[in-house]
C-alpha cells in the first residue's frame, strides 16, 4: 500500500481520524474507479474532479480544507505546459 499524500494525513491527522486504509493508488482515475465499485471512499482536490463514475458522490469537506501547491515555469513555454498553466490559474485562488 501507498503511504497517505502529506495533505491527506495532515487532514486525518487535524481530526483525529484513523482511516483502516485497505487500498490506495495515486493515480485520480483509478480512485474514481475503485470508488465507484464499491471499494472504498477518497479524499480529493476539486482539481482532481471527474464525470461519468455511477455511484461516486462528491460532499464537501467541513470546515473547508487548503492545500498550498505551487508551480514553477520558465517564459517560453511548450503549447502542452501553457495549456496546463492556463488550466490551473482558472481553477485555482491567488
Amino acid at each position: 500500500m501507498l503511504p497517505r499524500p502529506p495533505a491527506c494525513q495532515n487532514l486525518f491527522d487535524k481530526l483525529k481520524a484513523r482511516p483502516d486504509a485497505r487500498y490506495s493508488t495515486m493515480d485520480i482515475t483509478a480512485t474514481y474507479a475503485m470508488v465507484s465499485a464499491g471499494l472504498g471512499i477518497s479524499v480529493n482536490n476539486a482539481i482532481n474532479h471527474q464525470d461519468g463514475y455511477p455511484g461516486v458522490v462528491e460532499r464537501p469537506i467541513n470546515p473547508h480544507q487548503m492545500m498550498e501547491i505551487g508551480l514553477a515555469c520558465g517564459e517560453n513555454l511548450a503549447p502542452a505546459a501553457q495549456a496546463f498553466l492556463d488550466f490551473v490559474k482558472e481553477r485555482l485562488p491567488e
